[in-house]
């Protein structure tokens, strides 16, 4: 299954889908709130408690959301975290490998990998037997990597496919009904 990574001006781009709308989301919320403060007569202190919210909420949903990604153009990979940006060329990578997130393994064993916070493993996926994202990113940056160098396409180990067995499932629904029936007993 391939992640066809998003066509952009700098090449193809990876990253989970959800995080730049979650970014703007964590952006225009204290923007939001304090619109919402101001409009409802809850008085100035309600709107000047928000007002420190914004600067923090946008940085944050900024370089923790919309920044990171990975791209990949005809002269390498450059992976953008929030903290640091790493450009790798094509032949400086070894492979992709998908753990928790999305490892580059620089050519040589002496470097560590480079962790991409864009692409991060969903373990929902992996807890069902599904194949992750990230899975799907190292395999095409994997062929990518194939395509550009030469050689021929690692074959990078995926997560653990964790399957939880029927009686596993079971004992969870039954704990979770225990949980819901101890709660609504203990209310009244």
């Amino acid at each position: 299954m391939s992640t066809q990574g998003d066509e952009g001006p700098d090449g193809r781009v990876f990253r989970n889908n959800t995080y730049p709308v979650l970014g703007w989301v964590l952006i225009a919320s204290p923007v939001a709130l304090i619109a919402v403060s101001a409009l409802s007569g809850a008085g100035p202190f309600a709107v000047l408690c928000a007002i420190p919210l914004a600067p923090v909420a946008a940085a944050a949903g900024w370089f923790c959301y919309i920044v990171p990604r990975v791209v990949a153009d005809e002269d390498g990979v450059t992976v953008f975290n929030p903290t640091q940006t790493h450009r790798l060329a094509w032949d400086q990578i070894d492979r992709f490998e998908a753990k928790d997130r999305l490892l580059v393994y620089p050519a040589g064993h002496d470097a560590p990998p480079v962790k991409a916070w864009a692409v991060q493993a969903a373990n929902i996926a992996r807890m069902t037997g599904r194949v992750s994202h990230a899975d799907n990113v190292a395999a095409d940056l994997n062929a990518l990597l194939a395509q550009h160098t030469g050689r021929p396409a690692p074959i990078a180990p995926t997560g653990p496919q964790v399957r939880l067995a029927s009686l596993q499932l079971a004992a969870v629904a039954v704990a979770a009904a225990l949980l819901i029936y101890l709660r609504i007993h203990f209310r009244r």
